[in-house]
């Protein structure tokens, strides 16, 4: 009897329902959070993120990716192994807008007297007072409140990286040098990354994507011991007078991305010389250079050439040589009758009037020279710099370097695509007579190049957020 009463008396509500319902259609307003989440991710308000807190858990910093509007909540809590909250704010709103990249410090209660070592997982919560319209329709408004929240995990550990662009000029699949310095730095509390954890196998790179994408690297140097590291990555978009925070990661195993060290993507063209001969996909050879140990040595009479061609309109050449002897050569335009722009320098740490010569690659033959507007001493353990760059719409400006000090410059005619080389000319000492000289190499490769370059800012280092659920 029960069972029908109350079967009754739900039919009746339904009734007196689509009575309603087709009479008048009520406003109805819902509103409902939305928890959004990704990999290093503060889903919903930022795209990236990351935390800090100092060694006594008195204060800390976090930074994001995104600006953050004014009046956004954010909550901290740091958990030890016991899953207990031993330091926390619950009080921060931002009275102005947190710029992308910006540190925001915050302070932190530690009724415990806890420490840093003893953090195994911090939270983040990130909330905004306003509402965003996901839905619509006729008098029905759906609305969800804008939140990320995220977890981080102190074994792995994030370097915010900021990228501006300063040339004015939309770069694609720009390879940029990132210089990690904490040579003068003593205290940890100010490194940039955590020099006892990382090394060159536990590293990788993200952009700021929602979710992250992973960049292409590669490790030029890394000396945990001196705390200086070089690092090129790949950024494949950067649009004029803009800028990126990406991240470097580290402290991972196994490295997810272990794959996105390579050079080969990171540049036009790259060459570490890695094993036991020279790669002759990538060169042409004339004479025997050899490779031993990953070092290329060309001898007298020995030059090798490219066999992918290079934009011509702007470009850099770095070359590594472990050992320069006389007289080593550079070429960085070759056209289709075997024509080089080349310089020769003609000894070690010799000095004289720089001069641009046309070197032919099949016949090894001199020819035309021009007079530049350097006097060159080349050392004998060098990075050696050519850079090439528009001047005007006819003519490019070639400068040679090594390292930081200008051996020479010259304006030359603007070229198209062609291949870039190296060799080894013969030397004649005083007397006339011929030595043979060899100058080894251990890696050379070619990138876009724009001036001036991007600039890089390298933040402290920070434990990587990762955010709950998933989108």
């Amino acid at each position: 009897m029960k069972r029908r009463v109350k079967l009754l008396s739900m039919l009746i509500v339904l009734a007196l329902l689509t009575a309603t319902l087709g009479l008048a259609v009520p406003s109805i307003t819902v509103e409902v959070q939305d928890i959004g989440e990704g990999y290093q991710q503060l889903v919903s308000l930022v795209s990236s993120g990351s935390i800090w807190f100092s060694t006594d858990l008195s204060w800390g910093q976090v930074v994001f990716s995104n600006d953050l509007p004014a009046g956004t909540h954010i909550y901290v809590s740091l958990f030890n192994s016991s899953g207990d909250v031993i330091a926390f704010n619950y009080s921060i709103v931002l009275s102005s807008v947190l710029t992308a990249g910006e540190v925001y410090n915050y302070s932190l209660s530690n009724p415990t007297n806890s420490q840093r070592s003893d953090v195994v997982r911090a939270t983040v919560t990130v909330i905004t007072s306003d509402y965003q319209t996901t839905l619509e329709g006729g008098t029905i408004r759906v609305s969800s409140q804008r939140l990320g929240i995220g977890v981080a995990n102190t074994t792995v550990f994030c370097t915010p990286i900021t990228i501006k662009e300063k040339s004015g000029q939309n770069l694609y699949n720009y390879s940029t040098l990132i210089v990690i310095d904490d040579s003068g730095t003593a205290s940890s509390e100010n490194w940039k990354v955590d020099w006892n954890v990382i090394n060159s196998t536990n590293l990788y790179f993200t952009d700021n994507s929602t979710p992250p994408h992973p960049l292409y690297f590669w490790v030029q140097s890394m000396d945990t011991q001196n705390k200086i590291a070089y690092i090129w990555v790949k950024i494949p978009e950067l649009p004029a007078d803009s800028k990126k925070v990406i991240c470097l990661h580290y402290g991972e195993w196994p490295n997810p991305y272990l794959s996105y060290d390579n050079p080969d993507k990171v540049f036009i063209l790259f060459d570490n010389f890695d094993g036991s001969s020279i790669n002759t996909s990538k060169w042409n050879v004339h004479g025997t250079p050899s490779v031993s140990n990953s070092i290329l040595k060309l001898s007298s009479g020995q030059w090798i050439w490219s066999k992918k061609s290079i934009p011509g309109d702007s470009f850099q050449i770095l070359i590594q040589s472990t050992r320069l002897r006389a007289s080593p050569f550079f070429m960085w335009f070759i056209d289709n009758r075997s024509l080089a722009w080349a310089e020769v320098f003609n000894g070690s740490y010799w000095s004289g009037n720089d001069e641009l010569d046309v070197f032919n690659v099949s016949s090894g033959e001199w020819g035309a020279s021009y007079s530049g507007n350097g006097n060159p001493t080349l050392g004998t353990n060098n990075l050696i710099n050519i850079t090439v760059q528009p001047y005007n719409s006819t003519t490019s400006l070639v400068t040679i370097s090594e390292d930081s000090s200008s051996l020479s410059q010259y304006l030359v005619q603007k070229e198209t695509d062609e291949p870039i080389g190296i060799g080894q000319w013969y030397y004649y000492n005083w007397r006339g007579r011929a030595r043979s000289r060899t100058s080894s190499y251990d890696w050379i490769l070619v990138r876009q190049y724009v001036n001036p370059e991007p600039s890089v800012s390298v933040g402290l280092w920070y434990y990587s957020l990762k955010f709950y659920p998933q989108p």
